[in-house]
């Protein structure tokens, strides 16, 4: 698909929903962040660098990376308003863009000077379809990446260098300029996660990424992605046929598991799957070519 193409699809989708396509407006107001704070079992607090852990940490304990409405055909937008009923109200689990806005908004509510940011995943080559937030404090700026499928859970300082743990494994922070611009990456075990630039970005921006994301994308249409903290020292992430365990202080346990398994995995992981949506992902899920 063109980028043409999906830009069309966009102004289509968003038209028929009634979600703005224009302007500068985040429309956080559509969220309810009280009931996501309670859901996280958390309360407001000041801007400073301790609310801010509490938020990541508590963020990445409650609500799931998953992409399980993608693979059962029912996925939406990610306009605000879904976001809430989808992450918050329904416990679906989602990707950057809908972890992403909420977290954002929550920020944003209680005085913290956030800027929203958009990179890509895995290689310098492709789509912009990564968003994180960067958070001014005093002592600097801070990146949050609540939205990834495996992340520090915490705020990260941007320094060169700067390196973080979680479930026994290192993430690390590094400032590179290119063709005089600056870039932000995230690497893990030396290998890049992903790479962050400073450009400004819109409303739109994260519509036509989720249009990239839950329509071309590989593997969000051909696999099931699933992760989450489970305790303070161990993540789990399933696909549609594994399960890794990442826990401190030991080594990484990856599992083959069926289908079956796996939508097991699923409703124990923070989504929540109701009426026939088990059987329905199930078969979604033998139904794909995964080696």
């Amino acid at each position: 698909m063109r980028i043409a193409d999906a830009e069309a699809t966009t102004d289509s989708i968003m038209s028929q929903k009634g979600v703005p396509l224009t302007g500068s407006s985040w429309e956080t107001d559509e969220f309810d962040i009280d009931a996501y704070l309670a859901r996280m079992g958390v309360k407001r607090g000041p801007p400073t660098i301790e609310t801010l852990n509490m938020l990541m940490h508590a963020h990445l304990h409650t609500y799931a990376f998953a992409n399980v409405d993608i693979l059962l055909g029912q996925h939406k937008d990610v306009a605000p308003r879904t976001v809430q009923e989808r992450l918050v109200a329904r416990s679906r689990g989602g990707y950057c863009f809908q972890h992403l806005q909420i977290f954002a908004a929550a920020l944003e509510s209680m005085g913290f000077c956030i800027e929203r940011h958009l990179g890509r995943v895995y290689s310098w080559h492709d789509c912009r379809t990564h968003m994180t937030v960067f958070v001014s404090m005093d002592d600097g700026e801070y990146m949050c990446d609540p939205g990834f499928i495996f992340s520090p859970p915490c705020a990260m300082k941007l320094v060169d260098g700067a390196t973080y743990t979680a479930a026994g494994r290192t993430f690390e922070i590094r400032k590179v300029i290119h063709k005089n611009h600056v870039y932000w990456e995230l690497r893990r075990g030396g290998k890049l996660q992903h790479v962050t630039d400073l450009l400004p970005i819109e409303p739109q921006d994260v519509q036509l990424g989720d249009v990239v994301t839950s329509r071309i994308i590989r593997p969000f249409l051909d696999n099931l992605m699933l992760g989450t903290y489970i305790d303070e020292d161990t993540y789990v992430t399933v696909t549609a046929n594994s399960r890794t365990i990442r826990r401190t202080g030991q080594p990484t346990k990856h599992v083959k598991i069926s289908a079956e398994e796996a939508v097991a995995e699923v409703s124990k992981l923070k989504v929540e799957l109701v009426q026939d949506e088990p059987e329905r992902l199930a078969a979604a899920l033998k139904k794909l070519d995964i080696q």
